[in-house]
Formats: structure tokens, C-alpha cells, sequence
């Protein structure tokens, strides 16, 4: 996935169209950009092993990549070349990490919004059959659900679930 199907989806008018859909244009560019960026890392990291091992790539590949640094590698030796690959790999791969890092960049700032957007529910938005002077809604699930919350004990459930995996795994041994 490339950058121009990222700033597609950020114009897209189809995104948030749907009624009902606040958090669809959000969700929808944090997921574009969590593959895009795994797609870059994944480019990142072959160009860079290519980098260091370009004595291993084909001659072809290395006079292809020579070719946009220097403008006759026919007539380079063999060193010369895989030392204009090497250069034009390492280039490749800077313009892969900046553009990683332009993806880290956009991810940060769409969960800093849906960070944004899940506080103000929380702290805003009031159930609509109180009228205007009712307690915010997460409010008021949560001390719904205080009493089951109270009575969870989080670290004797883990104790537990680790007993039964303990002896769940000692039978296949």
C-alpha cells in the first residue's frame, strides 16, 4: 500500500459518510496506515539487507542499480558497480525510513484524536432519557456495574487461569 492510497483515503468522501459512522473515518485511516506502515518496514528492512549483502545479488540487479547513480556501468569493473548499488540501496532505504516515519507521525496523531474523541465521551455526553441534567453516560454504566467490579479479584483470576494452563500443558508432556 503506498502513500497515495493513504491520501486517498484521508479525501475520500465515502468514509464518513454512513449515518452513525463518528468513528468510521478514524478507525478506517489508522488501519490504511498500520498497513502501510508495516508494508514500509517490511521494504525497509529487505533494502537494507540488500544493502549489506550486494555482493550477492545478481549482476543484472547490481548494473540496474548502478545505472541511476552512474550513467554508463558497462564499462565500470565489478567493484564499481556493486559500490554504485550499494550507494543507490542505502539511498532506497533512507527515503523508506523517512517515509516510516511519516506513517509513525500519522498513526500517533489519529489515536491522539481517537484518544481525543473517547474522552469526550466519557466526560460529556449524558444519557438522553435523563434530559440535560443527567449524569454522563460512561458514568453511569460503570456504577451500574461497581458492585460486579468490586468483587473481581483480577489477581486470583490470574493465579487461576495459570494453574489451569500449568496443568493443562503438563498433560502433553
Amino acid at each position: 500500500m503506498g502513500t497515495s492510497s493513504v491520501i486517498h483515503a484521508v479525501f475520500s468522501a465515502e468514509l464518513g459518510t454512513k449515518k452513525g459512522s463518528n468513528l468510521n473515518l478514524l478507525i478506517g485511516l489508522l488501519q490504511k496506515g498500520l498497513e502501510a506502515s508495516s508494508h514500509h518496514s517490511d521494504a525497509y528492512s529487505q533494502l537494507i539487507h540488500k544493502a549489506l549483502h550486494v555482493n550477492q545479488l545478481s549482476t543484472e540487479e547490481q548494473r540496474e542499480l548502478a545505472s541511476s547513480i552512474a550513467p554508463d556501468t558497462d564499462k565500470c569493473s565489478a567493484v564499481q558497480r556493486a559500490k554504485y548499488a550499494e550507494l543507490r540501496l542505502e539511498q532506497l532505504a533512507d527515503t523508506k525510513d523517512r517515509e516510516l516515519s511519516l506513517y509513525t507521525q500519522l498513526i500517533e496523531n489519529l489515536v491522539y484524536l481517537l484518544w481525543r474523541h473517547v474522552q469526550y465521551y466519557t466526560v460529556y455526553c449524558k444519557d438522553p432519557t435523563e434530559g440535560a441534567g443527567g449524569e454522563p453516560l460512561p458514568k453511569k454504566l460503570l456504577s451500574a456495574n461497581h458492585d460486579y467490579i468490586k468483587n473481581v479479584s483480577f489477581v486470583s483470576d490470574l493465579g487461576g487461569l495459570y494453574h489451569s494452563f500449568e496443568t493443562e500443558t503438563r498433560k502433553f508432556m
